[in-house]
């Protein structure tokens, strides 16, 4: 199937790039256009109705983010193409938005165009709502994470997780008041989108909500309790840092 695609970046270059990257590598696409700004791309949305949209953040004055809160809801795909802040990085990774950060390798812009394609295929909800939702109130008790499992993606409200199990390429999100979630991705990643929501990592293959921490049992490493008395191992070296995370809670 050909997918209706349109650029909005106001880096004249950049566009060119980005064209020249599609037409080589992405014959499912089929560009119906490029804007400069965000009232053009706004404009140029409304009439060519694109299924995706390669978009850009920084725009001055406006963002992206100005440009999609015009649509409600937005009833097309985006990928992020941006140098991002490290707020915008933030929020992508949250809401499991897909992006590419400039410069990007073809083979970047081929698997995030395939991703696109599969939600288009499939009519899948976007995550652009979530997005918008999680800039919009950037606090614990709003933010809601992307989980992709392998039906799709899950969202869930940060607050919810108490605590993340990993094992290799996998970790296990347990819930307080539903079945746990299964995803393929590595305790790193999730460690550095949490880690400013009260999440601290006890142990290699443990990160807990600090805000379930019912009780801590001293030993070597030790270990915490939490409030459903699921009992984790502390280890050694992320003792300190942990009792200093509760302290500051």
């Amino acid at each position: 199937m050909k997918i209706k695609a349109i650029i909005v970046d106001d880096d004249k270059r950049q566009q060119e790039i980005l064209e020249k990257k599609i037409l080589a590598h992405c014959p499912q696409i089929a560009l119906a256009g490029m804007a400069s700004n965000v009232p053009d791309g706004v404009k140029l949305i409304k009439e060519q109705k694109p299924q995706l949209v390669f978009l850009d953040v920084e725009m001055p004055p406006l963002t992206g983010f100005d440009l999609l809160k015009t649509f409600s809801p937005v009833e097309f795909e985006v990928i992020f193409v941006t140098a991002f802040t490290d707020f915008a990085y933030k929020a992508f990774k949250v809401a499991a938005v897909d992006y590419l950060h400039k410069p990007f390798l073809d083979q970047e812009l081929v698997i995030a165009v395939a991703k696109a394609e599969e939600k288009i295929v499939q009519k899948a909800p976007n995550a652009i709502h979530h997005l918008l939702n999680n800039i919009n109130n950037n606090t614990v008790d709003n933010v809601k994470i992307g989980l992709p499992t392998l039906s799709g993606i899950t969202y869930v409200r940060v607050k919810d997780i108490m605590h993340i199990e990993g094992a290799n390429e996998y970790c296990r999100f347990h819930f307080m008041d539903k079945p746990a979630e299964m995803i393929s991705k590595k305790m790193g990643e999730i460690e550095e989108v949490l880690k400013e929501y009260n999440f601290y990592r006890i142990h290699k293959s443990h990160i807990v909500n600090l805000s379930y921490v019912k009780q801590y049992l001293r030993g070597e490493g030790g270990q915490v309790c939490l409030t459903d008395n699921t009992m984790l191992n502390v280890s050694k070296n992320s003792k300190e840092g942990f009792l200093a995370a509760m302290r500051n809670l």
